[in-house]
């Protein structure tokens, strides 16, 4: 019924009616008969699997949040999200074959109508614009009644060439939403006209029509979080995100936090913050950890985070936190106060290793201060993440290779790295100042996160490629013929894989070899990575006459060292010992410390599925090599991968534990011959245990 539930039965003549937007077909004026108007928010449709090697978990979307119980009093509202129509608070693999289905934005909306709301509001970002769009179609096929509002950052630049090309969106919401949304029930319920809506693009004879700005809410005023209205229980919920602030005081030329908050930095005061915390603990007796990482720049003020400390400490909050913020304004001082206070983890973004383009994106930070801080942040045992971005305009080979290398030190220092595509937004002045560089980005660009999976869902693929809306939308810059060369093939790997892992052989390539790590990426080609890596420094040292010995020690000293940055991964790679192993025997190379490690190493691999190193039984099967080996302890999988010397082909084994720690041996092969039969029945007998092949 949507909104004909408050329909009269005559038109009741008001000032600013629907007639006179000419928004409705209906020629009656809706108003409510005493119950309130139906509301559905649906957080951010971006994909939940953008982690490669972690199940994705629930979060509450603290912006939804925010809108809704701002609003709570005046309509009846709930928010309906993926995590809720699958009924789970940890996704699964064949969740995710789910979510990836062609209907499934189909299945979601029909989820979300079975509570007839009457408005559907849902929150965007610009990568999750098409999936939007695509749930609002399936929505409005159902119901033509639904009126759908989107907001977000996403809408902020977007909205014109939305509400131009695609009837099913009746409003956006401009910037800030929560005295918008405020203002467009009063007008849903015949109190005031639609041009009093501030902030609220809407349609008016043929013509997108915006009101004026809307003013800034008091965020010291503003509601508690009310996690009820989330359709996942929060009852379990041991940390959960916090709103301290909103805009950030920096003008970075490539993003949007700055315009979409209206250049006004706000924070809320610590006492309120303390308070806030303290009724989340005391509702939710599971929460001690909370996420302030939707203010970009926490750490701005010492002097704030005194005040928060002693406000916390008043209150005997004895809490954890983690935020986002540059951190070369630290001082000694200030980063025992941030121990003392309960933070555990920061992200900073450098975003370029290069001064250059650091300076072009207006990133007035002191890099060495950054660098030195990441340091000590670490030594005082809290975490730090570093974000790092290429694909800047004029971007050259030789920014790409400082960037590549400041993350690899980085990784030194035992922070955590993050790596993207830059993925430029229209009105961002970065984009307006260089669009003449800007090029549509090839399919497999589509979405850059972390990961390269695809953020878009199954049934966008219409809409993406062919709607002049989203065709031309995803951008990227080009920076020359070989810059773009280079760029592709380094995007079809795991940048944040291959830095965390193999970071510090990278430098080592660069220091001894006078490698560029970006030639070096270019070689990799292949899951996990360290067997190209290893077949392109062999190839390297042939070229420049380096002797096998000399190699085998460099990349010793490179895995010797790194093993100690990876010690508390969920992934782990062996391979590239295998391979200086074989080098080893084969050149008959004299290294003391190299039987020592080997025993280490392959007793600790392989002792977690076979209980016991069954590293020289393996090595010593005939008509096969053991040419790569790794573990995902997540996933509870070996994998090793054996060559077969008389044919050129690998076959590829895994060793998987179920609860109960029994094992099954599998082939990763549709089709095996007598000979790998035979090498399947050896690895039954070289592991102990019950397997089955």
């Amino acid at each position: 019924m949507g909104l004909d539930k408050h329909i009269q039965s005559r038109p009741v003549k008001r000032t600013g009616s629907p007639q006179e937007t000419g928004l409705f077909e209906t020629k009656d004026w809706f108003q409510t008969k005493g119950n309130k108007l139906k509301i559905v928010l649906v957080p951010k449709l971006t994909n939940p699997f953008i982690c490669r090697f972690f199940n994705p978990r629930y979060s509450f979307d603290t912006g939804v949040l925010a809108l809704g119980s701002y609003v709570r009093n005046k309509a009846d509202v709930t928010i309906k999200s993926i995590f809720g129509h699958l009924g789970k608070k940890y996704l699964t693999i064949a969740d995710m074959e789910k979510i990836s289905s062609e209907n499934y934005l189909t299945e979601f909306a029909d989820y979300i109508l079975k509570t007839a709301p009457d408005i559907i509001g849902i929150s965007c970002l610009d990568t999750s614009l098409l999936n939007t769009v695509v749930l609002s179609k399936a929505i409005k096929k159902q119901n033509k009644n639904i009126k759908i509002i989107l907001g977000g950052p996403g809408i902020f630049y977007n909205y014109s060439d939305l509400m131009t090309h695609f009837s099913c969106i009746d409003y956006c919401i401009i910037g800030e939403g929560e005295i918008a949304l405020d203002k467009l029930i009063d007008y849903f319920n015949g109190d005031i006209k639609i041009d009093q809506v501030p902030g609220l693009a809407y349609r008016k004879k043929g013509h997108i029509l915006t009101g004026k700005p809307a003013e800034f809410v008091d965020i010291n005023a503003l509601p508690y979080l009310d996690l009820n209205l989330y359709d996942i229980p929060a009852d379990s919920l041991e940390s959960m995100a916090c709103e301290t602030g909103r805009g950030c005081p920096y003008k970075c030329t490539f993003c949007s936090t700055t315009a979409f908050w209206g250049n006004c930095f706000r924070v809320k005061d610590p006492e309120r913050i303390a308070r806030e915390v303290e009724y989340y603990c005391h509702s939710y007796k599971k929460i001690s950890h909370f996420d302030f990482h939707s203010h970009d720049n926490f750490l701005t003020h010492k002097n704030y985070i005194k005040k928060l400390y002693y406000e916390l400490e008043k209150r005997n909050l004895n809490i954890s936190w983690n935020c986002s913020s540059r951190i070369d304004q630290l001082d000694d001082e200030f980063i025992e106060l941030l121990r003392k206070s309960g933070c555990n983890y920061i992200d900073c973004g450098p975003e370029s290793g290069s001064s250059r383009i650091r300076k072009l994106i207006n990133k007035d930070i002191n890099y060495k201060a950054t660098i030195t801080n990441i340091e000590k942040l670490v030594r005082h045992k809290i975490g730090v993440a570093v974000n790092f971005m290429f694909g800047f305009p004029t971007e050259t080979i030789e920014d790409l290779e400082e960037t590549f290398e400041q993350a690899c030190k980085s990784v030194d220092l035992k922070a955590d790295i993050v790596f993207c595509f830059l993925s430029p937004i229209k009105g961002t002045k970065i984009y307006e100042q260089f669009e003449h560089l800007l090029i549509n980005k090839a399919q497999e660009h589509l979405h850059d996160f972390t990961d390269t999976r695809a953020n878009y869902f199954f049934g966008t693929k219409e809409l993406c490629y062919h709607h002049p809306c989203f065709k031309n939308q995803a951008k990227m810059f080009s920076n020359g013929k070989d810059y773009d060369a280079i760029v592709e093939k380094i995007r079809r790997t795991d940048s944040v894989h291959i830095f965390t892992h193999l970071s510090l052989l990278l430098l080592e390539l660069k220091q001894n070899f006078k490698i560029n790590i970006y030639e070096s990426k270019t070689a990799l080609t292949s899951f996990p990575y360290s067997e190209d890596l290893f077949n392109f420094a062999v190839t390297t040292a042939q070229k420049n006459s380096i002797s096998q010995r000399y190699l085998a020690a460099i990349l010793y000293k490179a895995i010797h060292d790194q093993s100690k940055n990876n010690h508390t991964s969920q992934f782990e790679d062996i391979t590239l010992f295998i391979l200086i192993d074989r080098l080893i025997c084969r050149a008959d190379i004299d290294l003391p410390l190299w039987d020592y490690f080997k025993q280490d190493t392959c007793a600790g691999f392989f002792k977690f599925f076979s209980n016991r190193n069954i590293y020289p039984d393996i090595i010593a099967l005939e008509n096969f090599q053991l040419c790569a080996a790794f573990k995902i302890l997540s996933l509870k999988t070996l994998f090793m991968k054996f060559y077969d010397p008389s044919c050129q082909e690998t076959v590829l084994t895994g060793i998987a534990l179920d609860q109960n720690q029994n094992k099954t041996l599998v082939c990763y092969k549709k089709q095996v011959n007598d000979k790998e039969i035979s090498l399947l029945k050896n690895l039954e007998k070289i592991i102990a245990g019950k397997i089955h092949a």
